[in-house]
């Protein structure tokens, strides 16, 4: 019984973990900009936090609120931050979300080993 109900473990484990890739895949394809690797690094719940408190201001507060943000967005842009960069925010921290998640998962540092393995032996 102890084994049948590890391997059903492993099976939702399985399926979560997918279901995150998937979701993970969708949220990247989303994305309006093209973002380095470093755009992880930066502040992005203060950078939306602050993206959200400009939009409730005036015209001119609020501009230029949003343009601070995608100024420092830029630095890690591939090209123009988008001018409604709100939505990527949004996407970023859960992309970030997910990646915690899945390095925080018990059964990462084994599948990494499967899958670079797999993709090793297919080059």
């Amino acid at each position: 019984m102890g084994a049948a109900w590890t391997l059903s473990d492993g099976a939702a484990a399985l399926r979560a973990a997918a279901a995150q890739a998937d979701r993970h895949r969708g949220l990247r394809q989303a994305l309006t900009g093209s973002w380095q690797p470093g755009v992880h690094a930066l502040p992005l719940t203060a950078l939306r936090s602050e993206r959200r408190t400009a939009g409730e201001k005036c015209a001119l507060p609020r501009m230029a609120g949003q343009r601070s943000v995608r100024k420092r967005l830029s630095r890690e842009a591939s090209g123009a931050v988008p001018d409604d960069c709100g939505p990527d925010l949004d996407r970023l921290l859960e992309l970030q979300e997910i990646e915690a998640s899945v390095a925080a998962t018990p059964h990462t540092a084994a599948l990494d080993r499967a899958w670079r393995g797999v993709s090793q032996s297919a080059a």
